[in-house]
């Protein structure tokens, strides 16, 4: 996993709630990331609320509360919210037919991908949300449970690709 040297790793929803379930086994991949000198694993506000809002008591709140608290966060902003918009209508022009959608927190981590593109890298358990005519599958590691196989794919935006798509939206607008 080298391509995680110097760069951050943003966690997907996916993987706090994986992670929540089983913290020993999955305990070897945050050993394994940390050896690449990618820093503390970072989240969006997004994720912050997609997984603390399962908490069913304040005694679980706290608990999750104080384990989100642990990772550092990107806060979300209107010019991130555009480029959400923009990515999913490009990968919307690439997919004609098809009626699924990413979720607007996984479209939100597809603009944090984008702004922070050379720097940052996606830890994700569905790259079904990262389609690769926009993103890079840079590598995926499986990790067993116990009661089921996870794996884990390292998504990267690719800005070479996402104009290619825009192209392809824009000019489906011209005819």
């Amino acid at each position: 996993m080298e391509f995680l040297k110097n760069k951050f790793l943003l966690l997907d929803t996916n993987i706090l709630i994986e992670a929540s379930k089983a913290p020993k086994v999955l305990r070897s991949f945050f050993e394994d990331i940390a050896r690449y000198d990618c820093g503390k694993p970072i989240i969006i506000d997004g994720v912050y609320f997609e997984f603390i809002r399962n908490a069913r008591d304040r005694t679980e709140y706290d608990k999750i509360k104080l384990m989100l608290d642990e990772y550092d966060k990107i806060l979300t902003t209107e010019a991130d919210v555009e480029m959400a918009i923009q990515i999913s209508l490009a990968c919307a022009a690439m997919q004609p037919g098809s009626s699924k959608q990413a979720s607007y927190v996984d479209s939100l981590l597809r603009a944090q991908l984008q702004k922070y593109q050379d720097k940052i890298i996606l830890a994700t358990t569905n790259y079904h949300d990262f389609p690769l005519h926009c993103f890079d599958r840079l590598h995926t590691e499986a990790y067993d449970l116990g009661s089921k196989i996870i794996t884990i794919s390292f998504i990267q935006f690719n800005q070479k690709k996402f104009e290619n798509c825009m192209q392809v939206f824009e000019s489906k607008n011209s005819k």
